[in-house]
């Protein structure tokens, strides 16, 4: 199998790490529809800059900085599987069905922790996109 250098969600840069899981014009909205959702008022950063923001603003064990940490990881592995649907299977999944995936397996994820109930409801429905 062939590996194009190109990015495969918006043919228009170099599929490197920053541009794929953050710079993207694809996965931007769905970092941007998901910051918004986690109640985050900014729009998405450099992967670097991401985790550095993470360290510094979402840390401890309080139920917000859970559901960040449980979208955090959800956006990156549906983002991964979009990729490969495209490359794999030449299947396009738009960026709002994403966006509603990572919503969806965060809010099973939450709902079986008692812990994070106290912040779901504020939470519980979808971004405008």
């Amino acid at each position: 199998m062939q590996v194009q250098a190109q990015c495969v969600l918006c043919r228009k840069e170099d599929e490197i790490v920053e541009h794929l899981f953050f710079q993207c014009e694809y996965v931007a909205a769905i970092w941007n529809a998901s910051l918004r959702w986690v109640k985050i008022h900014r729009v998405a950063m450099t992967w670097s800059s991401e985790i550095n923001w993470s360290v510094a603003n979402i840390r401890g064990q309080s139920a917000g900085a859970h559901v960040f940490r449980m979208m955090l990881v959800a956006c990156v592995y549906y983002i991964w599987h979009g990729r490969n649907n495209r490359i794999l299977r030449n299947t396009i999944v738009q960026p709002d069905s994403i966006e509603r995936i990572v919503i969806q397996k965060v809010i099973l994820l939450a709902s079986s922790k008692s812990k994070l109930a106290s912040v779901m409801p504020t939470l519980n429905c979808y971004p405008q996109m």
